[in-house]
């Protein structure tokens, strides 16, 4: 633990936070004031996760699975309203004229033209059952969570000392990548943007981009940030 979290923590129990923030707005209080920044963003990734998580399930649940009004095709109104359409009164031409061929060509067939057909894909669509609607006691489990985790999280912060704040660090120098790669990985086929064989391409080129930035950071980030300069400028 490095000496200027030793100078930061507070009270027997020698929690890091209250200190922490204490020297956010002190800056003479501790030698290396830039770190002290570092470490705050380090704490918020908790915070950032549960907020992410929580955030994401509502917009899943609650406005992406959301019913969609379809406006009504101008087929299905004109036949709702007994008058037939542009393209019904050129097909009723079409075939008035093919029948009258059919009688000239063939007047012994005998064959009767039956009743149109209706054209099922100009037809409303007939909604699923079931299909984007909120779950039953969505809003009570939602916020019960919630609150639940800012509780813990509140904890977390409260008993969090020096030795944690190190902890902490590690994990998220350590599996934040990971976890980001993971969930990016996932999204793109939940969201049907691309197959899982492309999506496994994704993943496969993400761990090569952390195994590099690894052994590299500062050459990858300025490769980083020139390709998305380029890269979304290009389109």
């Amino acid at each position: 633990m490095p000496d200027y979290i030793r100078l930061l923590q507070r009270g027997p129990a020698r929690r890091v936070v209250p200190g922490l923030l204490a020297a956010v707005f002190r800056p003479g209080s501790v030698p290396a004031y830039g770190l002290v920044w570092k470490n705050v963003l380090a704490l918020l990734v908790p915070v950032i996760l549960a907020v992410g998580t929580f955030g994401a399930a509502w917009w899943y649940v609650v406005i992406h699975n959301a019913p969609q009004e379809i406006a009504p095709r101008p087929a299905a109104v004109a036949a709702r309203n007994g008058e037939p359409s542009a393209s019904g009164r050129r097909r009723a031409a079409t075939r008035a004229g093919l029948r009258g061929i059919a009688a000239e060509t063939a007047p012994t067939a005998g064959a009767q033209d039956g009743a149109p057909e209706e054209m099922t894909s100009l037809a409303e669509p007939t909604p699923t059952t079931g299909a984007g609607h909120v779950p039953e006691h969505f809003n009570q489990w939602f916020w019960g969570l919630a609150a639940l985790s800012a509780l813990l999280l509140a904890f977390y912060y409260w008993r969090m000392d020096g030795e944690q704040l190190e902890i902490l660090k590690q994990l998220t120098a350590s599996v934040m990548p990971l976890g980001v790669l993971t969930f990016v990985v996932l999204s793109v086929i939940l969201f049907g943007i691309t197959t899982a064989t492309e999506s496994a391409a994704i993943g496969a080129l993400g761990a090569l981009y952390l195994a590099v930035m690894a052994k590299y950071p500062r050459q990858v980030l300025w490769w980083t940030l020139v390709g998305a300069i380029f890269g979304g400028g290009s389109p």
